[in-house]
This record gives structure tokens, C-alpha cells and sequence, in this order.
């Protein structure tokens, strides 16, 4: 197919180029320094890519439909946050990953940006940015994940699967596999030796075999099984479509590519010790994270049977699950880990929204299978070759992605890409004048509704800027606890929460900093008591339901000489968590302290029931056991 007549000339179609780059460069952005460097640098390059993505001349454009979904949609999970424990944070979104009105808008950009920079009208050399971009990302994100399967970290971390670029090991593999389905239809008519219109014969295309080479080894090295079922999954699917489609050119080695690809693919898992542990159950640990994501879907449905209305809302999940986990969930997986996120796409929508929310994504799930199905039969010219194979990319990678979420949670490194790739699937057309009437006419044509979004992605830019600002300021006052500096950390502290005043976790990252240097500490510094009880406070009036909040006021309270109402503090904490053996045995200790010792022997002995393999609270136990009563 040639290319269009009407694309506009190589300079004058940088703005869209830019935007392409910044969009496919997001996922696999970073910034060393941050106290969690993985997500805000992602969320803002996606924002700057949009607003280079206004100056662009548009290639397609989201349905209406989709801007009535998307907007029922924020109105559910709008009103859950409303109805949740904690109305304000919920509704802009908790630590790390903020899905709220932080994360969640981002998203909905990203698919914009893919409608309005590749939908049905793009030149080809947008979509072969777009896989040379990401080729050449996933190939230093798989430089570095291969480094760290080796034991040599280029990025400071103290995970035993680190994850790359991604700070998540599932979440590297799941950007691997939708690499791989994005390139796979490009790299399919390589092999079967068709031109594909302006892509170079050799660099170009080199550099997609790498792209597509590195997500393999991304899916391999990440030792995630999720990745792997949708990475096999891709193949298969792919596999079925060249069966069905019949072509007569190359048509005898269509097959070798995905064949291919699973064997090295199956290669590698096989001479990777932990990705071949991981895979056929070998390791303790492999056994183990299957049985806690059934414990995990058990406590979500036992939390639902309560919030089947309107949810627990976005990001209230990880402080209303703890009222409901078993009795052996943190024997299991460690004392004070905090679960944020079911672990499944499914029950992580029905928690956030309920009935409502996961009603309107089954739809949305079922009109995007009907738009693909139908645009696919209906005979709809694809503009060129490069275009058929992004919009058969883009079906393989939502694919990959949704089967991947089964098993994971969304973040932004593993839904950006599926978000741009979604939004250039669903791409309608758009009225718009030629390429040199656009040229001629110039700003002219910019209505006020152009002028109102240029104003709000750059205002929105600067408050992620703020947030990528605040993200170092809280890792300079976790420093600064660390080396006893009172006085610099609360400042840092401060200044973290000026730069991101809706942030309700940067009083809690504050309080349970300065807990955990009170209690490791051998003399309480009377400085860093009085941080603790400020921030603690603040974090308890900001987060009513949290049970982190209230450990850490507690610790504060102790050390400042209040112990009733450190007691206080952790009877509330107890009954929001009843099964977290930190809360018990910490409260049976001041019990004891206060003279009450048969019931600090009735906590400390529900701690040990708790944990029982906990040596701590075996010695408080015996301890207490020993005192008059």
C-alpha cells in the first residue's frame, strides 16, 4: 500500500514526532534520587508528550462514546472516593501509584495522545517512531535487567527480582510481552520478505529485531508466570491470525517467527535458575505467591460482600482489606507489608468502583472487542502497511496486557503503552484540513477549546513537576531520619508536603520514619519525638482508617511518655487490623507496662498466635509471663 498523499512534510510533523517519543519513552522513564523513582518521571513524560501532541497535525480522535464512558466513570469512582474512609486522598490517589485523579487522568491522556498522534489518518513515519522508540528502550531495559540477573545492579535496589527500569519484576515482564506484540507484525513481514512502505531495510529494521529480541528477554528475566501466559498467549493468538489470513507471500515460513520466539522464549526460561524455579513450582517461594494470591482474591471477595454498591473507592483498598485478611497473612508474607492491590484486574476495578465500576469496564471490554471485530471485517482500509501492522500490534498487546492483569495490578510502567496503543485502535476519523491548508492557515485555526487544553496540560505538567520535586524532598528527609537529623528531615518533610499538599502519604512517610528511628533507636532523641507526634497526627486526621497512621502515633506517643494514649491508639488499630501481630504485641507490652498484665498476656498471646514463628514476640511473651500479678 503507498503511502498517504496527504501527510504533511517530514519538518513540519516534528511536534508529532515528539510527542510519539516522549509517549513510547515514558514507560521505561526513571529518575535515581526520588524516594520511588518509578512513577511520577513516567506520568510526567506522558503529559509533555500530550502537549507537543496539540501542536500536532491530528490523525484520529477518540469516539464520542468513549468521552461519555470515560466520564460515567470518573463520576462512579468520583463518588466512591466520596463514600470512602479517607474522601480527599482517596479521590487523588494513594502511595506509590496514586490511581486517582494523579494516575488515572494520565492514563486517559495516554490513549488520547494515541487516537490523535497514530489513529487511522497517521503517516507511516509516526508508526515507525513509535516502534523504533520503543525498540530501542526495551533494548536498554533489557541491557539492564540482564546486568541484575547476573547480580551487577546499575540501579541501586534491594529487590531479589529488581524489575529494571520498572521497579517491579511482573511489571518488566508484562511491558516485555506487550513489546513483543506491538513489533511482532512489523517483524512478521520482514521475515516473509515484504516491503513494508519507507522502513529501511537495515537500520530501521534492525532495530526492531533488537526491540522485539529485548522484550523476550524482558518477559525471560522478569520470572514472571503472568508474563510468560501473556506472552504465549500473544504468540498463539498471532499464530491463529496468520493461519486464518492465508497469506500467499512468505506464506510457508508465516509460522517460523512465533514458533520461534517461544522456543527462545522457552530457551532462556529453561537456563535462568530463577525463571525455571519460578515456572514449574520448584522454589518455596514460587508455591507461595500462588497461595497468597488465592488468600488475596478470598479477602477481596470478603471485603466486597460489604461494598457491593459503590466499592471501597479508588485507593482505599489497602487500609479496608486489613479488616479482613486471615489470621496467617502477615506469618506469611511478613510483618508490616501492606497489600494495595488484589492482584487482579477484575477485583482490583469491583473494589475501587463496585457493582457500578466493574459493570462499566466489562462493557467497555466488550464494545472494544466489537469495534476490533467489526473494523477488521468491515473491509476498512488500513492506509498503509504500517498501519495494518499497528492496529494488529495494538489488538496482541491489550490482549497480552489484560491477560497478564489477571494475576498483577496496574501501574503506570505496565499501562502506558496498551493506554497509547488502545487509544490508536479506537482511533476515529477526524475533520481535518489537508496537511497544506493545516500549514497555511496556521494558529488561526485554534479554537478556544485548543487554547483551554494547552492551558491545562501545561498547568498540569508544572504539578507533576511539583510531584517529581516532592518525590526528592521525601527521600532527602528519609535520609536525614536515617542519619539522625532531626531537624533537616522534618524540613525536608515540609517541604515535600508543600509541594504536594493533596498528598495525605507524606505525613505517613514522615510518622513512620521517625517511628522506626524511635524504635531503633537506643535513647529516644526528645527532636525527633516531637517530629514523630507532629506527623503522625497530621497522617491520623488525613487517613481516619489507616492502620499504618496509628502505629506510628503510637511509637510516638510511647516514646514521648504517653503511654494510655499510645494504648489508645493501637485498640483503634487493633480493631481495623485484627490480624496484624505488630499492633498486638506492641499493645500487650504497654499493657504490661501500665500494670495490667493479664491483659497485655492476652495480646501478646493473640500476637503469638499470629506469628508464631516470630522470636520478638516469643521474648516479650515469656518476658511478661514472668511479671506479677
Amino acid at each position: 500500500m503507498p503511502e498517504s498523499s496527504t501527510q504533511p512534510p517530514a519538518g513540519g510533523d516534528w511536534p508529532a514526532q515528539a510527542g510519539v517519543i516522549l509517549i513510547c519513552v515514558a514507560p521505561f522513564a526513571l529518575l535515581p534520587g526520588m524516594f520511588d523513582r518509578w512513577v511520577f518521571p513516567k506520568l510526567l513524560l506522558v503529559v509533555v508528550g500530550a502537549g507537543f501532541a496539540l501542536f500536532a497535525r491530528p490523525a484520529g480522535k477518540l469516539p464520542r462514546w468513549v468521552s461519555w464512558w470515560l466520564l460515567a466513570v470518573g463520576a462512579v469512582l468520583a463518588a466512591g472516593a466520596m463514600l470512602g474512609a479517607a474522601p480527599l486522598p482517596q479521590l487523588f490517589g494513594r502511595w506509590p501509584r496514586y490511581e486517582g485523579a494523579v494516575a488515572l487522568p494520565v492514563y486517559v491522556l495516554a490513549a488520547w495522545s494515541g487516537a490523535r498522534l497514530l489513529g487511522g489518518d497517521a503517516p507511516p513515519r509516526r508508526v515507525r517512531t513509535m516502534w523504533m522508540t520503543t525498540s530501542l528502550a526495551a533494548l536498554v531495559a533489557a541491557v539492564i535487567a540482564v546486568t541484575e540477573t547476573f547480580g551487577v545492579h546499575l540501579l541501586a535496589t534491594t529487590q531479589a527480582r529488581p524489575g529494571s527500569v520498572f521497579g517491579n519484576a511482573s511489571d518488566q515482564g508484562v511491558v516485555g510481552a506487550v513489546v513483543v506484540a506491538m513489533l511482532l507484525p512489523m517483524c512478521q513481514h520482514r521475515l516473509a520478505s515484504v516491503q513494508t512502505p519507507g522502513v529501511g531495510r537495515s537500520r530501521e529494521a534492525g532495530i526492531g529485531w533488537a526491540g522485539l529480541c529485548s522484550g523476550i528477554v524482558l518477559v525471560a528475566t522478569s520470572a514472571s508466570r503472568a508474563a510468560m501466559l501473556a506472552l504465549l498467549v500473544v504468540l498463539a493468538t498471532h499464530l491463529v491470525l496468520l493461519w486464518r489470513r492465508r497469506r500467499s507471500e512468505g506464506r510457508r515460513r508465516a509460522w517460523l517467527l512465533p514458533v520461534g520466539l517461544a522456543a527462545i522464549g522457552a530457551i532462556l526460561v529453561g537456563v535462568l535458575p530463577m525463571a525455571r524455579s519460578r515456572l514449574t513450582g520448584a522454589s518455596a517461594l514460587s508455591q507461595e505467591t500462588v497461595t497468597n494470591r488465592w488468600t488475596m482474591w478470598r479477602a477481596t471477595a470478603e471485603l466486597l460482600r460489604g461494598h457491593l454498591g459503590a466499592g471501597v473507592g479508588p485507593s482505599g483498598f489497602s487500609d479496608a482489606v486489613n479488616a479482613v485478611l486471615p489470621e496467617n497473612w502477615f506469618a506469611t508474607v511478613g510483618e508490616g507489608a501492606v497489600l494495595e492491590s488484589p492482584h487482579n484486574i477484575v477485583a482490583q476495578v469491583a473494589s475501587a468502583g463496585g457493582v457500578a465500576g466493574l459493570v462499566a469496564v466489562l462493557v467497555f471490554a466488550a464494545w472494544l472487542v466489537r469495534e476490533t471485530w467489526v473494523r477488521r471485517h468491515s473491509g476498512e482500509p488500513a492506509g498503509s502497511l504500517a498501519r495494518a501492522d499497528l492496529r494488529e500490534g495494538a489488538v496482541l498487546a491489550v490482549l497480552g496486557w489484560a491477560v497478564a492483569l489477571l494475576t498483577h495490578f496496574t501501574s503506570p510502567g505496565n499501562i502506558i503503552l496498551p493506554a497509547v496503543l488502545m487509544g490508536a485502535l479506537l482511533a476515529g476519523p477526524t475533520a481535518v484540513p489537508s496537511a497544506g491548508e493545516a500549514s497555511a492557515r496556521g494558529v488561526r485555526e485554534r479554537g478556544v477549546t485548543w487554547w483551554v487544553a494547552a492551558v491545562v496540560v501545561c498547568a498540569w505538567a508544572v504539578g507533576l513537576a511539583g510531584g517529581v520535586a516532592g518525590d526528592f524532598a521525601l527521600n532527602s528527609g528519609t535520609d536525614a531520619v536515617q542519619a539522625g537529623r532531626a531537624d533537616a528531615a522534618d524540613s525536608a518533610f515540609s517541604s515535600a508536603q508543600r509541594l504536594r499538599p493533596w498528598d495525605a502519604d507524606v505525613p505517613l512517610i514522615a510518622a513512620e520514619s521517625f517511628a522506626g528511628a524511635l524504635d531503633g533507636s537506643r535513647q529516644a532523641n526528645p527532636e525527633m519525638v516531637a517530629a514523630a507526634q507532629r506527623w503522625s497526627e497530621l497522617a491520623m486526621v488525613r487517613l481516619p482508617g489507616s492502620t499504618r497512621a496509628l502505629k506510628a502515633g503510637a511509637v510516638a506517643d510511647q516514646y514521648a511518655g504517653d503511654v494510655a494514649g499510645a494504648i489508645g491508639l493501637l485498640d483503634r488499630a487493633a480493631s481495623l487490623s485484627p490480624t496484624d501481630p505488630q499492633v498486638f504485641q506492641r499493645l500487650g507490652a504497654l499493657q504490661a507496662v501500665t500494670g495490667d498484665v493479664p491483659a497485655g498476656l492476652k495480646s501478646l498471646e493473640r500476637a503469638a498466635h499470629l506469628d508464631p514463628g516470630d522470636e520478638g514476640i516469643q521474648q516479650t511473651l515469656t518476658y511478661v509471663r514472668g511479671l506479677p500479678r
